[in-house]
């Protein structure tokens, strides 16, 4: 469904870029969706390389973010550059959102879907990306640029770097230095604002662990598919173990303990277990509650660590589903 999602924003990224030339007679509307294919799919194989090469394994959901990576990453240069250049800007955005992810897990940056890295970051290499690759084809005029002659050559449109004009370059960071300064500036403050009126910005740690399909939406996202938990539901020292060691900006706190336990099983087990009764909705790192009670059972000794026995005691019980 991920990926079914993904080619569905991708067929309409053609209509927004070349879309957004507001002519049907704009010559230029063809290489704009050339340029917009070509960066999806570089990043897309780009994305897949690296992590296959690095990580051992082609993960099918930062591959799909890896192809929008470089849709907004072309979206800005995309009818500036040669297909050439949209190549290579893929390519860069292909990798760049995953060491991004990456990051921003690092620094426990609540962020599940990636949406800084592929939108933020990706958006601000697209940026930069016009100030080096531009080849002067394109945007006679505009701005005040080449209205008569550009770089001593009549009708030259915007020109990054490779094609002698450092100057764009230093104005697409500019550009980029005052949307991040803006998105800081107004965001910060609205979040601010609805903090103090809600009184929180989040949900409470059981929600988090439960799902917010039934707490914010009032129904199931995939009920055929996963046994659905409501936060009130959950046993009350899984809640209270989830809120314990609140630590200030960790995105859920509390629960890295719970994660660091999980890891003393083996990752293969854990991840079998977790696909074989998944009982919580929500993300695999938000640790659902068989995973927990599994490893909570091995650790009052029950099964040693990194039993089998001990992670396929629920699958075995009346009613499970393989």
């Amino acid at each position: 469904m991920v990926q079914v999602g993904t080619f569905i924003l991708a067929f309409g990224w053609f209509g927004f870029n070349a879309g957004s030339s507001l002519a049907g007679s704009d010559g230029r509307i063809g290489i704009v969706a050339v340029n917009t294919m070509i960066a999806g799919m570089a990043a897309t194989m780009s994305g897949v390389i690296y992590m296959w090469t690095v990580h051992g394994k082609p993960d099918p959901s930062m591959m799909c973010n890896s192809m929008l990576a470089g849709l907004v990453a072309i979206t800005s240069p995309c009818a500036f550059v040669t297909p050439v250049g949209a190549f290579i800007i893929g390519l860069v955005a292909g990798v760049l959102v995953v060491w991004s992810v990456s990051f921003f897990d690092r620094i426990k940056i609540d962020d599940p879907v990636g949406a800084i890295s592929v939108h933020g970051v990706n958006g601000a290499w697209g940026l930069i990306a016009v100030g080096l690759f531009s080849d002067g084809s394109y945007g006679q005029g505009w701005n005040g640029v080449g209205a008569t002659d550009y770089l001593g050559v009549a009708g030259k449109g915007v020109a990054g770097l490779f094609y002698g004009d450092s100057k764009q370059l230093v104005a697409q960071f500019i550009e980029t230095g005052v949307g991040i300064a803006w998105n800081v500036v107004v965001g910060g403050v609205i979040f601010f604002v609805i903090g103090k009126v809600l009184g929180s910005n989040r949900v409470s740690a059981a929600v988090e662990i439960a799902g917010l399909d039934i707490p914010e939406m009032g129904m199931a996202g995939y009920p055929e598919f996963i046994k659905v938990v409501s936060p009130e539901d959950l046993a009350d020292d899984e809640e209270d173990h989830a809120a314990d060691d609140d630590v200030p900006g960790d995105p859920h706190p509390g629960l890295d303990e719970l994660r660091d336990e999980l890891l003393a099983v083996s990752v293969k087990e854990a991840r079998d277990a977790l696909a074989r009764d998944a009982q919580v909705v929500g993300r695999a790192d938000a640790v659902p509650a068989l995973a927990v009670r599994a490893v909570r059972e091995q650790a009052d000794g029950d099964e040693p660590p990194g039993s089998v026995d001990a992670m396929d005691a629920d699958s075995r019980r009346p009613g499970h589903r393989s």
